[in-house]
């Protein structure tokens, strides 16, 4: 729909016909020079059709929303949300290394999965990320990889002194050795992990 009514609004643009005026309905999107045709294109199929198209409107509408406000966050505040989402979802994947509430020791909590996604070392405030698994998390988030790295750390939030960002560490209870991605725990909000252990 909005492609054909793009090139019809091309069509009257390019012989000078005019198009007619309507109230805005998405004048908060101005800033995008695409969403003029899409406006103006909902308008002449309405009128082609003589009838309002209300559930579209509010859908192209909250469509632009949802762009406008990614668009809006740099790469780095997109990454750090869906990691830090991706993290709280696979808790139960993660082996855990905190201090038991009753006296303080260094406690060892065991992942409730059978595959492990990394590691959380509370007491260091560091998350370590099993490398096919982040690789894996940038793929379905459609993060580019080497890119997200670079302004991780750059920002303070990768630790690493390598090349290819990765650490070796032993990871405790599965007694492995495996490559990682060594992340600040503080950079992802994560105070409601605890609860779901």
């Amino acid at each position: 729909m909005i492609g054909a009514g793009t090139d019809f609004i091309q069509f009257l643009l390019k012989n000078d016909i005019d198009v007619p005026e309507e109230e805005k309905f998405l004048s908060n999107f101005q800033k995008f020079s695409f969403v003029d045709s899409i406006e103006k294109a909902m308008i002449f199929l309405e009128k082609f059709y003589n009838q309002r198209f209300e559930n579209t409107r509010k859908t192209i509408t909250k469509l632009l929303t949802e762009q406008h406000s990614e668009v809006e966050k740099s790469i780095y505040d997109i990454f750090l949300e869906r990691l830090s989402t991706w993290i709280f979802s696979n808790h139960n994947a993660l082996i855990k290394k905190t201090f038991s509430t009753l006296d303080r020791q260094e406690v060892l909590m065991n992942a409730k999965s059978p595959k492990i996604f990394g590691y959380i070392d509370e007491i260091d405030e560091k998350i370590y990320i099993l490398g096919n698994e982040y690789k894996n998390f940038c793929k379905e988030e459609n993060l580019p990889y080497k890119t997200v790295l670079l302004l991780a750390k750059e920002k303070g939030t990768l630790f690493s002194t390598t090349e290819n960002f990765r650490v070796v560490k032993h990871i405790p209870i599965v007694n492995v050795k495996a490559s990682c991605y060594c992340f600040n725990l503080l950079a992802f909000n994560l105070k409601e992990l605890d609860g779901n252990r």
